[in-house]
């Protein structure tokens, strides 16, 4: 859970401590709580919030941004998943062990190419 509320703090920008995180998390196992109110308890410790929903796949993909990624849980493998939009027809899947690759906005290709004419 660890890695994933990391894998999300990358992907949304936010600062991560993860001494602090750690921390929140051992309490919360002594508590015995709920692997989702686990999740959005740490994610609010942590500076995020994780608004928990029951929605179809395909409601997900369209709701799915890049800068605010959803999370859903993966009973045969286990396993949290993170979902990105990336087009109008497409997502990206990624897991806190298979990050995307972050690619360079526009931006960022604008300022590099500004900087390095050929």
């Amino acid at each position: 859970m660890l890695g994933l509320l990391a894998h999300l703090a990358d992907l949304t920008g936010v600062a991560y401590d993860g001494e602090h995180a750690k921390m929140v998390l051992n309490r919360l196992m002594a508590e015995q709580t709920e692997p989702l109110e686990r999740l959005t308890t740490l994610a609010a410790e942590c500076c995020m919030s994780i608004h928990p929903m029951q929605v179809s796949v395909s409601a997900a993909l369209w709701m799915a941004r890049n800068e605010q990624p959803l999370v859903a849980w993966c009973q045969e493998k286990e396993e949290w998943l993170v979902i990105q939009r990336h087009g109008m027809f497409r997502a990206h899947l990624s897991t806190p062990e298979k990050p995307i690759p972050q690619s360079p906005s526009p931006l960022q290709i604008r300022a590099t190419d500004s900087e390095n004419p050929q």
